[in-house]
This record gives C-alpha cells, structure tokens and sequence, in this order.
C-alpha cells in the first residue's frame, strides 16, 4: 500500500509500572479533551462561541484506502478572531483499517473577519489522539493495532446564512498515527511497527455561532 510507510521497528521493554503509567497518561489526556469540550458551555456568558458539525474524507495516493467520516466540535472565543475547543470525530478506512477510528483533538480556528453578512475565510489546526483497536490472530502470535496520533492544518470559508446555520468547506493536511504491535502468546511485545498515513482532508459542513451582543 503506497502510503503505508513503515517509520521505524523498535525493541519495546515493558513492566506492569510502564502499564500502569500508560493508563493514567491516557485517562488523563481524555480528562483533558473532555474539559476542552465542554469548555464553551462552561465559559462566561460573555464569550462568543460557536458548535460545528462535518463530513470528512481522508484521500490519498491509494484510492482504496480514503477514509470517510462525521465529525463534530465545540468552541470558545479567546478574541473576536482566535477560538479555542475540542473536537470529536470518527472515521473508517477500508481495507487497512478494519474498525472506526476515533481521533479526539484539541483544537485552534483562526477568523480572518468578524463580519457574520459575508464570506469569511479561516485557518484551523487540530492536535489529538486516535482511539483504535484491531487484532489480528496468527498461529502463535497476535498483531495488536493500536491507534496513537494525529494533526491536522488547514484552512477554510464559512458562508453567510439567513440562518444561524452558516455552511462551511475546508481543506488541509492530516497525519494519522498508528502503531501495530507483535505478540507472542503469552502477551510479550516481540517487536513493533509505526504507520504515518499522509492524507489531503477535505471537511463540508456548518457552524453555529453564537455571538454575544453587549
């Protein structure tokens, strides 16, 4: 697969210790993506914010490996310009990846204009984990495929709307982390293998701001 690319094959050393600390890395990470959430309802009453909901789709070189997906994200206002959330999606790509992956990310939009009456163009990056499990059972051994991370950066317009619903499109770069696993039958990690999926990612769907009017 053209953009499957094997990044490095790494010894692993691991003890209950590292387990243990992994876990509460990982619930302390989700501790902090659920706060960047709910953040927007959380804030003062005079912070703009503004909710969004997406398609997405995943494209590469290899035509049978494009992800296709919903994604959705909450967002406060640090300046009239800058707003700050997180954001929620969930994805498939066949054949690759045989289950839904579902990247959980911190996530910045930059507004070029203020001006709700007229097209305004904006820049958003996004930083976060990927939730993925796939196991694969051999005769003597198991590959466990674990989601890492991701990032995204792009830039988009948001359309004026009668409504409160303003259409939206957006372009950029994505890297998607994975990291396959090789297990011996009594669960030691004989080897591993990272994959960096290279993707352009093309998002169609609305916002819903909401403006604070003193």
């Amino acid at each position: 697969m053209d953009n499957l690319n094997p990044i490095a094959r790494i010894p692993c050393l691991t003890s209950l210790d590292n387990c243990h600390s992994h876990h509460q890395n990982t619930k302390s990470m989700r501790s902090l993506f659920a706060f960047f959430l709910l953040l927007p309802f959380i804030s003062p009453a005079q912070k703009n914010t503004y909710v969004s909901a997406d398609v997405l789709a995943h494209v590469g070189k290899d035509l049978d490996n494009v992800g296709y997906g919903l994604g959705g994200s909450a967002n406060t206002g640090l300046t009239e310009n800058i707003f700050l959330g997180g954001s929620l999606a969930g994805f498939r790509m066949a054949s690759f990846l045989q289950n839904i992956s579902v990247p959980l990310s911190l996530r910045a939009t930059f507004f070029a204009d203020v001006d709700e009456d007229r097209i305004m163009p904006f820049g958003l990056l996004e930083f976060g984990k990927i939730f993925y499990k796939q196991d694969t059972e051999m005769e003597d051994r198991v590959q466990a495929l674990r989601g890492r991370f991701h990032f995204f950066a792009g830039i988009g317009v948001r359309f004026p709307s009668q409504s409160r619903l303003h259409p939206t499109l957006s372009m950029g770069y994505s890297g998607l982390f994975y990291r396959a696993n090789e297990l011996s039958i009594n669960n030691t990690v004989l080897s591993q293998q990272n994959f960096n999926l290279k993707r352009v990612t093309v998002r169609a769907g609305f916002m819903i701001p909401r403006k604070q009017h003193y």
